[in-house]
């Protein structure tokens, strides 16, 4: 580009000055005016092009880190499960010989896995403390099943997996007993109930009965035999049996003129 001889001495700072004043006054020479302006945009263009490039190596390079970054990390990730697969696989040697401690240890490894995949499966905090408790509990004889052909830890999901099964399944099986004694609560309730009602009708109904009938029947009411009724009343068995029959007949007789 070919400017004014005053103007290539200009630096980038001193020709962005120059252009700020020049915008408040009125040019004297349009030509340098425009010269100057375009020197200061190709300035501009070469910094943002440089600006755009270092930008550009900057994110190779932050890339380049993040892949390095990444491929450490999932060897070190590769190696810790190696190094908890040996543990486990050492701990339940160990759990399956006796070995309390490293029992112990082995559900310390793995208890809040267990915990946190039974609250999953329950949604309740307190039946997910019920379901580990069984997962713990049954773990030592459960261990004898384990045969090393997955990981301790996805072999131990499935146990909690199962235990959480067999949980809902005993839950389900209380519920229908609990609704079956409550069906036949209900009924005895309701068979007591009926038949208080009918003493209550029977002793307000052998008011109206005549003494020596109403006494009849109260001590055959009472578990005697007719036998030992007629013992009692002095009288012969023949005619308590005819008061019973004419006791009835007349209970019958106010049950009919009630529901009238």
């Amino acid at each position: 580009m070919n400017l004014p001889a005053d103007t290539r001495r200009f630096s980038r700072s001193r020709q962005e000055h120059d252009l700020w004043c020049l915008s408040d006054f009125e040019p004297v020479n349009q030509g340098f005016h425009r010269a100057v302006r375009q020197n200061l945009q190709c300035v501009k263009n070469r910094r943002t092009g440089r600006s755009r490039k270092r930008q550009s190596r900057q994110m190779d390079n932050d890339h380049d880190s993040d892949n390095s970054r990444s491929t450490a990390r999932g060897e070190r990730s590769d190696a810790a499960l190696e190094s908890e697969v040996d543990d486990d696989a050492a701990l339940v040697q160990a759990a399956r010989a006796g070995d309390a401690a490293a029992f112990a240890d082995l559900l310390e490894r793995h208890y809040n896995r267990i915990h946190g995949l039974a609250f999953r499966l329950t949604g309740s905090a307190a039946d997910a403390d019920d379901l580990t408790q069984d997962v713990c509990t049954a773990l030592p004889r459960k261990l004898a099943g384990f045969r090393g052909d997955a990981r301790f830890g996805t072999w131990l999901y499935r146990v909690v997996v199962n235990a959480a099964h067999d949980r809902r399944r005993r839950q389900k099986t209380h519920a229908e007993a609990a609704a079956a004694w409550g069906e036949r609560e209900r009924a005895t309730r309701l068979e007591l109930a009926e038949a208080r009602q009918r003493r209550e009708w029977l002793i307000e109904a052998m008011q109206g009965l005549g003494d020596d009938l109403r006494d009849t029947l109260a001590l055959c009411l009472a578990g005697l035999t007719q036998a030992e009724a007629a013992r009692v009343l002095d009288v012969a068995e023949g005619t308590v049996s005819w008061r019973m029959a004419e006791a009835r007949k007349q209970l019958r007789r106010i049950d009919e003129e009630q529901q009238s």
